[in-house]
């Protein structure tokens, strides 16, 4: 009897460990301390998810220890405090613009980084098409055809 006491022990010790692995973890916490640090707060301004994903990534690039998170992760857990509203295919929220850089030049540089990031993760999950030629061929190209034909 004593070593089936014994196994039954040992059995609820793992039960034990693996649900305390399966719990979840503080996950939210970045994506909050972003939120209390940049005052980010429902406002009147249109604020796309590219612009909010921009200032995420620019606040966490260096800081040691952060959980950076996956755009798609990211508003996952974003979408906890805010409602997402959406123009077509623009997805925006409605929040105080203060807090992010919504000048021409702030959404440039945004969208020139979301550019970057969705052709990198094309690339990563092999999804990457690069974009065909259209028009005429350029001269150097013209010109080895003339030569050949």
């Amino acid at each position: 009897m004593a070593d089936l006491d014994e196994l039954l022990e040992l059995v609820s010790k793992k039960l034990e460990e693996k649900e305390a692995e399966k719990s979840p973890k503080p996950q939210t916490e970045s994506v909050k301390r972003f939120i209390e640090t940049m005052n980010i707060r429902k406002g009147l301004d249109r604020v796309p998810n590219y612009v909010i994903y921009y200032t995420y990534k620019k606040k966490y690039k260096k800081a040691e220890g952060e959980e950076k998170w996956s755009k798609v992760h990211f508003f996952r857990l974003f979408n906890k405090y805010f409602d997402q509203a959406r123009v077509g295919k623009q997805r925006y929220y409605v929040l105080d613009g203060s807090s992010f850089d919504l000048t021409r030049e702030g959404r440039i540089e945004a969208k020139a980084y979301d550019e970057a990031y969705k052709r990198k993760i094309a690339i990563k999950t092999g999804k990457y098409k690069p974009k065909k030629r259209r028009g005429r061929p350029r001269k150097a190209d013209r010109s080895v055809e003339d030569k050949e034909g």
